[in-house]
């Protein structure tokens, strides 16, 4: 997850530098929610708030 205004990583919410194609990404800012669809056919729900997978 990226900083977009100072482009600094925040958090690599990937467990074990964990390597994939993304292919869609979704962010609610409502509920801070990431969600991410990747090429091993993974669908990662990311909670923002607490920077934890759900």
């Amino acid at each position: 997850i990226w900083d977009f205004s100072t482009g600094a990583l925040l958090k690599d919410p990937f467990q074990n530098k964990a390597t994939s194609m993304l292919y869609c990404t979704k962010y609610s800012p409502g509920d801070f929610l990431l969600c991410a669809g990747t090429d091993k056919n993974e669908a990662i729900i990311y909670d923002y708030s607490r920077f934890k997978v759900r």
